[in-house]
């Protein structure tokens, strides 16, 4: 077998009608559906990318041997693949079969023996980044005993330290920053919202005695 990549590979024409491995379909229809399948362990192979060509031909990479037929219409994608594994290899299929249903599957394919779908796992992990604290959800499989981190995303973010800053305008002075999950407090000693200026403010208090509120509300307030 030669050296080859996806970005390079050997091709070769006359495929087999029923070339035996794992079949597989990538696909569009308008806006509502749009399937995708990549090779991801042991290493990253967009099958969408080796197989632009229309008609029918062989792939032959490091990992697979990959038999494609590309019928794509000048509006539509529409390839089937079949995958012959030459080592363990794990296929991801996702994206939109439908408005409203998503697919995300893996698939775990070895020489000689049939395909296994991979149940995803999920983990919740908090990391502090600066002034906040960010929420990731990590979608992963275990290959090999091994851990594959298939795709993250930060499913919230929240402010570890609120912080806010006093100034003087026009003799009141005006409270600025993250006032926003203490404004019934600040109601309660007083303060009034300022529209024009989006901000609130007192006329009750000195800078220093609107300080000591803040700070007991439990906001820091900037120097």
């Amino acid at each position: 077998m030669s050296d080859t990549n996806e970005s390079n590979p050997q091709v070769e024409t006359g495929v087999e009608d029923t070339p035996e491995g794992f079949e597989i379909h990538s696909y569009t229809y308008g806006s509502s559906r749009d399937t995708r399948v990549s090779i991801i362990y042991p290493r990253a192979v967009d099958l969408l990318k080796i197989s632009n060509r229309r008609g029918s031909y062989t792939v032959d990479l490091d990992v697979a041997t990959v038999h494609v037929e590309n019928r794509d219409s000048n509006k539509n994608r529409h390839r089937r693949f079949v995958i012959i594994p030459k080592t363990t290899i794990v296929v991801r299929y996702y994206g939109r079969v439908s408005y409203s249903k998503k697919v995300d599957d893996f698939i775990l394919l070895q020489p000689g023996k049939k395909p296994v779908d991979l149940e995803p796992k999920v983990e919740v992990r908090e990391e502090s980044v600066g002034n906040h604290k960010i929420t990731k959800e990590i979608v992963y499989i275990i290959v090999d005993d091994k851990r594959l981190n298939v795709h993250e995303r930060v499913v919230d973010t929240k402010k570890t330290k609120l912080q806010a800053k006093i100034v003087v305008i026009n003799n009141k002075v005006y409270v600025m920053g993250d006032t926003y999950n203490i404004k019934d407090k600040l109601k309660v000693y007083g303060f009034r919202w300022d529209p024009d200026r989006r901000m609130w403010y007192t006329n009750k208090y000195t800078v220093e005695q609107a300080k000591e509120i803040i700070n007991n509300i439990g906001v820091e307030v900037e120097q």
